[in-house]
C-alpha cells in the first residue's frame, strides 16, 4: 500500500511539474524571441514525439474499444488559456469505453518505459549516448502522457458509479472488498516500485529544465 501511495504521490507532483516546464521553457523562448508564436511552435517541437505517442494511444485504444476515430493532429492551438500541442477525433461512447480512452496516454506510457528499461536490461546497453536517449525517452513520454480535461471528460460520472458499487458491495461483503483492493495493491507493489523509480528519474530531468530555464529568463531579459 505504501508503495501505491508513494507512485501516486510521484505521479501527482510530475503532472504539476511538467505544467511548469511547459511555462518554464515557453517563457525562456519568448524572452529570446518576443514571439508568442514561436514560443508555442518551440513547445509544440521539443514535445512532438511525446505528442505522437500520446494523441496515437487515444486512437488505438478507441479502435480496440470499438469506437470511431477520425482525424489526427499534431499542430498546435489555443484552447483558452491553454494550448494544445495535438488533437484526435474520437466518437461520443459510453463512460467507461471514455474513460479508459482518456488515460490510454497513461498506461501505455508506463507499458512503453518498462519496454524500454526491459530492452536496455536484456542487452546491458550501456554508454553516455545510450543513457542520453534513455533520458530523452523518459522526458517525452514522462512529460506528455497525462490526459486534459477533455481527454477525461465522463471521468466524474464512472468515478461516482464505481464508489456507489463499492458502497453496494461493502454493505453486501462487509469489508471483505476492502481486503481484496488491498491485497491486489500489495501484489502490485514491484509494479508501483519500479514506476515510481522511472518518475523520479524524470522529475530530476524535468527540475533541472525549469531550473535553467528559470535562471535564464531573467538574465537574457537583464542582459537586453
Amino acid at each position: 500500500m505504501d508503495s501505491f501511495i508513494y507512485f501516486a504521490a510521484l505521479l501527482t507532483f510530475l503532472f504539476l511539474l511538467s505544467k511548469a516546464l511547459a511555462q518554464s521553457v515557453g517563457s525562456l523562448v519568448y524572452a529570446v524571441t518576443r514571439s508568442k508564436k514561436l514560443a508555442v511552435s518551440t513547445l509544440a517541437l521539443l514535445f512532438l514525439p511525446g505528442t505522437i505517442i500520446h494523441e496515437f494511444a487515444h486512437a488505438a485504444v478507441a479502435q480496440g474499444l470499438g469506437v470511431y476515430v477520425g482525424d489526427i493532429e499534431f499542430t498546435p492551438k489555443y484552447d483558452g488559456e491553454n494550448v494544445k500541442l495535438g488533437s484526435v477525433q474520437v466518437a461520443s461512447t459510453d463512460p467507461f469505453r471514455q474513460f479508459l480512452i482518456g488515460i490510454a496516454p497513461l498506461i501505455i506510457g508506463f507499458v512503453l518505459i518498462f519496454l524500454v528499461f526491459a530492452i536496455y536490461d536484456r542487452f546491458q546497453i550501456n554508454g553516455l549516448w545510450p543513457r542520453v536517449l534513455l533520458f530523452y525517452i523518459l522526458f517525452q513520454i514522462g512529460n506528455t502522457m497525462f490526459s486534459s480535461k477533455r481527454d477525461m471528460e465522463g471521468a466524474l460520472e464512472l468515478a461516482i458509479a464505481i464508489f456507489v458499487l463499492l458502497g453496494l458491495v461493502y454493505l453486501i461483503s462487509g469489508k471483505q472488498v476492502f481486503v481484496i483492493i488491498l491485497n491486489i495493491l500489495n501484489d502490485l507493489e514491484p509494479v508501483f516500485k519500479m514506476a515510481s523509480g522511472s518518475l523520479v528519474k524524470i522529475i530530476l530531468i524535468d527540475l533541472a529544465i525549469v531550473a535553467t530555464s528559470r535562471f535564464l529568463t531573467p538574465a537574457w531579459r537583464f542582459s537586453k
